[in-house]
This record gives C-alpha cells, structure tokens and sequence, in this order.
C-alpha cells in the first residue's frame, strides 16, 4: 500500500481540524416541563417550556424553572470536556499559531432538561378540596363497597396519587373510549373513586376521567 502522500494527509488534518471548528462554541439544549408553561432563565435569559437555547459549551449553566402552584425547580447543565474533537484543534493551534483553543473541545450535559413540577402544599389542598367538589356533584351510580384484602388494605378516597408512567386518561373506565389525553411519569392526581382495574381521578389538566391503577400509586 502506498503511503499517503503529505498534501493528503495535511487535507485530512485540516478536515478533521475544521470538523473540530464547525461544532461551534454554543450547543442547542432543549428545555421541557410537566406541566409545560413554566418561566424561568437561564444565564440571565427568559424563558418559558417548551425551549430551544443555544448554551456556550465551556461554561456551566442553571435552568431555573417556576409555575404558579408548584415548587421552583432547578437543574444543573455542566461541561464535559471531549478528546476527539480537541486533538486537531491542539493541532491547528500548534502549527497556525491560534491565540486560543477551540471550546468546541467542550459538550454540555444533560443536552435536553425535562422538570417534572411538584405541586406544593397548598396547591395540593386546593386540588383535594375541589376533588370532594366534584365527588360530591357526580351523577354516577352508587358503587357497593369493594372487600377489603389483607395485602392491600382499602384507600380512604379521594387521596392524593402520582403517576408512576405515562399514561393516558379515557372519559370512561375503558380504553375503547376516547382519551382525553395524557398524563406523564411525576404527575400529581386525586383518586376520587375505583372501579375494577381503574381509578376516577382529577387533576390540574383532567378535572375528571379515568386511569388505569397500575400507572399510579399513593403520594
């Protein structure tokens, strides 16, 4: 096999050198929230969830998270310095004389932030109150009280639940019925009656419909 020849490899250098450059010095993170909506900043910038932001990649940053109800939620983005792409830079500084290494060298991580939102306290009291509201209005048909089991012994409802996985809420304890749409994993819900493998439950974006018992348990 015949060597490579100086020009080639110089090009190859420079390609891998200007790869190195073409990262840039700032990385798009993606910021999400449960329940979107939320504000907040970020190095100062507002911002509100869902969001896109350009971060510079050789420096930390905060994303400081607030919605009316639920408690702040703060996430720490940290640089991580990566080989690869710092090797041809180092070259390009040693042979073209640059003032400076590229910080495209760096990576943030985590590169998407997703803030499952705790309600706070008083907001939870607020939701168990208008749970009884809504237990109180139902037009639904007496249900006979289930048996108690040994292992799992009975649920004074409503009570405070949280999702444990994404799932969806249907109109009716059925999943032939239409969804109203969908809960995600950390969301806070109300039990306010069950029916074989289901809960009745209300929530901030659900004020009444069906989930499944096995994506929820007790607070």
């Amino acid at each position: 096999m015949r060597a490579l020849a100086p020009p080639l490899i110089l090009c190859l250098v420079l390609a891998s050198g200007c790869a190195s450059l073409f990262r840039g010095n700032t990385q798009e993170i993606r910021i999400d929230s449960y329940p979107p909506g939320a504000v907040g900043e970020v190095d100062g910038m507002s911002i509100q969830t869902p969001a896109k932001l350009r971060l510079t990649r050789n420096e930390n940053h905060t994303v400081i998270l607030r919605k009316k109800g639920y408690v702040e939620s703060r996430t720490e983005i940290a640089r991580e310095f990566s080989w690869p792409p710092f090797l041809p830079d180092l070259i390009f500084w040693k042979i073209f004389g640059s003032k400076e290494l590229s910080s495209g060298a760096w990576r943030l991580q985590p590169d998407e932030v997703y803030a499952n939102l705790e309600i706070e306290e008083a907001s939870m009291e607020d939701l168990l109150e208008k749970a009884k509201i809504v237990l109180i209005q139902s037009s639904d048909e007496e249900k006979a009280p289930a048996s108690p089991s040994e292992n799992h012994p009975p649920i004074l409802l409503p009570a405070v639940f949280r999702v444990t996985e994404q799932a969806e809420v249907f109109v009716a304890p059925d999943i032939c019925h239409k969804s109203l749409g969908t809960l995600y994993q950390g969301a806070t819900i109300v039990v306010l009656e069950e029916k074989g493998n289901w809960y009745r439950q209300s929530c901030t974006q659900f004020a009444d419909g069906w989930i499944l018992k096995s994506v929820v348990k007790p607070r």
